[in-house]
């Protein structure tokens, strides 16, 4: 599928200036921030993608839909393109919010040896499940949390009629269970250290 050329047309008139290395989780809290459903609708046309192709009933589980879809069609880079020009403005002032967010320094804490040898013990998949339902209590939150940390191999297993139980039982066949419990601290460091018990 080509779509370089409405793109280029469009960089032509209004070039865009170079952007930094975009993250997965950057671009879709980026796109739930900007898009809206005219907006999503405008997008499907425009990629030629039927808007049947899309999965869920909440505008954000379309979304998430979406970039599931673009990203596995390799349109990853044109949706980025694509909302550079059309949601310039709100697209680029979501993207420098993440990024403020990203290189604000942090505040260090001091590691207590209790804290270490707690976040070092193996976690059964029984906490994990319970992890998971805790930090991510809609299945569109689970999604999102496949987007942000982990390949798209691991989530192309993926099947969206699977129960929930059925796919955190998938995550961690495919991945270690320290990696998931990793991706939930970092995704929330506070509500983490709040359930766990840490200062």
């Amino acid at each position: 599928m080509n779509m370089a050329s409405p793109i280029a047309t469009a960089q032509e008139k209004d070039p865009m200036p170079q952007t930094p290395k975009i993250t997965r989780r950057q671009v879709r809290l980026a796109a739930q921030s900007c898009l809206d459903e005219a907006t999503l609708q405008a997008f499907l046309f425009d990629a030629k993608i039927p808007s049947g192709r899309l999965s869920g009933t909440s505008l954000q589980e379309r979304i998430l839909g979406l970039l599931q879809f673009v990203e596995a069609d390799d349109l990853f880079e044109f949706f980025i393109e694509w909302m550079q020009i059309e949601r310039r403005p709100c697209f680029e002032r979501a993207l420098a919010e993440r990024q403020q967010r990203a290189t604000a320094p942090e505040t260090k804490t001091e590691t207590k040896p209790d804290d270490t040898a707690q976040s070092a013990q193996p976690v059964s998949p029984a906490a994990i499940r319970q992890m998971l339902y805790d930090f991510l209590p809609a299945s569109a939150d689970f999604d999102a949390f496949l987007i942000d940390f982990f390949p798209t191999e691991v989530r192309r297993r993926f099947v969206d009629t699977a129960d929930r139980q059925s796919k955190h039982n998938l995550l961690m066949q495919l991945v270690d269970r320290s990696q998931i419990v990793d991706a939930l601290r970092r995704r929330s460091p506070i509500a983490f250290a709040r359930l766990m018990g840490l200062p």
